[in-house]
């Protein structure tokens, strides 16, 4: 064909994907759900898909499936995939989806989270309808702690966990209350001798010694005046107790400790009471004297200090003075009473043996 051109058209025909698939996946989440799959229909002649999510929703896939990241502030929206060929050409698909807000486990105290043991502090979450609680001690839940509030009596990171019963959306505090129990101080007390004497008698007792402690000793339930060291000594009867505090403000009393005075020593202005030993200290033989106003029996013991007998027997008296002579020179050195108990009165002295 001379003269004429012939003009060859190349026609390019986009092969389009076929209508947009459905998307399976979860349609009611929760703000703070991790890992949520969906999935659309592979669409006809589609090379690779892009997705869209709500507000505060992450992530990132080309195929036909994404795991999706709920973020703390998600909002509900729709999730979109087109499905795209060579050429750019899709068809898009969406889904609804509804995001729930996360309860509030905030947590509060309503008195100091410091405390001595045996004290304890309310713990409280935010109340709201619909919600049910469980309360956590570090890491494990507190077995039947379900109430809004709850009273901690150990040392511990404390937290609840707020599930809303309509939505199932679940949250816990964002912040833990440390509770600290502070142990008391050890409070007791041990006699350094024995707890019952006679009068003029006494004994120290001790408190356990700590650095930065104070003491406080009481009498029954009254305040000794100036009786603040680990130790007391007791000269009269009654029942002493010890108030302990150590460097935490942690303060305990300890048992009562009873001292009992069961004998009174001689009265140098009592003439029955009038008695005398010589010597006194002594390694032996001893010469006692005492007055009677009449012939009578009379009964003589010497014991230790502990209360243990070692000599007794009866005597005779005479109106007026008497005198007996007594051999300890067995005795253990140490310190001994001497007690005469006529039918009128009861002589007692302290003896030395050496």
């Amino acid at each position: 064909m001379d003269g004429i051109t012939l003009l060859l058209h190349r026609v390019l025909v986009n092969h389009v994907p076929g209508c947009g698939g459905i998307i399976t996946g979860a349609t009611t989440v929760c703000q703070s759900q991790k890992s949520v799959i969906y999935t659309v229909t592979p669409v006809a002649n589609a090379t690779s898909y892009v997705w869209t999510l709500p507000s505060g929703a992450t992530g990132i896939s080309n195929t036909n499936s994404i795991t999706v990241n709920y973020g703390r502030n998600a909002a509900s929206g729709k999730i979109t995939v087109k499905g795209n060929n060579l050429h750019g050409d899709g068809n898009i698909s969406s889904l609804n989806v509804t995001v729930n807000p996360l309860p509030n486990a905030n947590i509060n105290a309503a008195g100091a989270t410091t405390f001595c043991d045996g004290g304890s502090v309310v713990l409280n979450a935010i109340t709201a309808a619909n919600r049910t609680y469980q309360w956590k001690k570090g890491s494990n839940v507190i077995a039947g702690a379900n109430l809004p509030s709850y009273t901690a009596t150990a040392s511990a990171n404390y937290k609840t966990i707020v599930t809303n019963t309509i939505t199932g959306c679940a949250k816990t505090s964002p912040t833990a209350i440390v509770v600290t129990v502070n142990a008391l101080p050890t409070a007791t007390i041990t006699p350094q001798g024995p707890t019952t004497f006679c009068a003029g008698g006494s004994v120290v007792l001790s408190a356990p010694i700590g650095a930065g402690i104070n003491y406080q000793w009481l009498k029954g339930s009254t305040k000794i005046s100036g009786a603040t060291l680990p130790n007391y000594t007791a000269t009269v009867a009654g029942t002493y107790k010890v108030v302990v505090t150590n460097t935490n403000g942690c303060t305990k009393t300890s048992a009562g400790k009873l001292v009992t005075i069961n004998c009174l020593m001689r009265d140098e202005n009592t003439e029955l009471a009038n008695m005398t030993i010589l010597p006194n200290p002594t390694t032996g033989m001893i010469r006692l004297r005492f007055n009677s106003k009449e012939n009578q029996q009379a009964e003589l013991m010497i014991s230790d200090m502990k209360g243990i007998s070692i000599i007794q027997q009866r005597i005779n008296t005479a109106s007026g003075k008497n005198e007996r002579y007594i051999d300890i020179s067995n005795f253990a050195k140490g310190t001994y009473l001497v007690k005469l108990k006529t039918p009128a009165n009861i002589m007692i002295e302290k003896l030395v043996k050496q």
